[in-house]
């Protein structure tokens, strides 16, 4: 039977979104890279973000806090440090609190066993820092938070390549684009929308390691999600946050270099895929319904936006949380003669 919708995922809930700026010193300890010949960051490229989102499922639900950091990564107690404060400070809990890096290879390392290294010293200066600014963000957004409308979509990009590619000439594998390997290209989007059907916030989510800048690189940067982000926002005019996806074998086409025009190329053409796929979402409050045929020298099958039907209103209308831990099993390794 032919199908008579073409329905957009949605939900309904409670939600509100914050920012602060969290770019550290701009001489902080920055080695990523064993390639590197540089210690210290020498200057800043584009800020670095905490944007964070609070949602209930109705109006009298405990919050849960999604927060993105435009951050590379923290070590397992300074991680448990980081989300203790924010999730006393905020009074959301450590049960409801979600904090994500975009992994960005530029944004400094932070690893405590640095702090002799040069910029090193102020390593423990920023992560003392680093609640408190979260905090300020997720005030904001708590003070934010609305009735919405959420809508799931999605797109293509094709900065992300598999990252796993034969070296014939050296014979071995090196962590580099491959050409003859298909890799994930899709860009998810959510748009988070008010009650006057007015957009409040956006999230995209795509997975591509953010290693456009690499050892060369000397500058503070966000990689490519600062562009995506700028192209998103300037486009829509609401904040965005990026969400990484499962990137472990994927990377930019045009990656580990030093110059950060490549990263905002990266990052715009990202963008654009984003905005295409927020574009394609239906208006707000509607779903695209059959209207039948059309006699037009050739018969057209028309379709029309219509606003949600009440059944469809009802079944959206219930948003629900939960926390999943997923044991995923390994592939199996080869032996050490098998790699000979």
């Amino acid at each position: 039977m032919s199908q008579r919708t073409m329905p957009t995922p949605l939900g309904r809930c409670y939600m509100g979104t914050g920012r602060s700026e969290i770019t550290p010193p701009c001489n902080i300890y920055h080695r990523c890279w064993g390639a590197a010949s540089h210690d210290a960051a020498t200057g800043l490229h584009a800020p670095l973000f905490a944007t964070v989102l609070v949602m209930r499922e109705d109006d009298q639900a405990p919050e849960n806090l999604l927060v993105t950091l435009d951050l590379g990564w923290l070590r397992d107690s300074e991680l448990e440090k980081l989300s203790d404060r924010v999730a006393t400070d905020t009074g959301v809990g450590r049960d409801g609190t979600i904090i994500t890096f975009s992994h960005t290879h530029a944004a400094g390392n932070y690893d405590m066993d640095r702090i002799d290294e040069e910029g090193g010293h102020l390593i423990p200066v920023y992560l003392e820092k680093l609640p408190s600014l979260i905090t300020e963000a997720v005030r904001e957004a708590q003070a934010k938070v609305q009735p919405v409308e959420v809508a799931f979509g999605s797109g293509h990009c094709d900065v992300a390549r598999n990252r796993d590619y034969w070296d014939e000439e050296t014979n071995q594998f090196v962590c580099g684009s491959n050409p003859d390997r298909t890799a994930d290209d899709t860009v998810m989007v959510t748009r988070i929308t008010g009650e006057n059907c007015q957009a409040v916030a956006h999230i995209v989510n795509y997975a591509c390691h953010p290693t456009t800048l690499a050892w060369a690189n000397t500058l503070i940067s966000p990689d490519y999600i600062g562009g995506m982000r700028e192209v998103v926002e300037n486009g829509t005019g609401v904040p965005c946050l990026f969400v990484l996806g499962a990137c472990g074998d994927l990377g930019p086409k045009d990656g580990f270099v030093g110059n950060t025009a490549v990263a905002e190329q990266n990052g715009r053409q990202l963008g654009y895929a984003a905005l295409s796929a927020i574009e394609g979402l239906t208006p707000p409050g509607t779903e695209m319904l059959y209207a039948g045929p059309v006699i037009s020298g050739a018969t057209l099958g028309a379709w029309s936006h219509e606003p949600l039907g009440e059944k469809r209103r009802a079944a959206v209308g219930h948003t629900r949380t939960a926390q999943i831990d997923l044991e995923l099993p390994f592939l199996e390794l080869p032996t050490k003669d098998q790699l000979k």
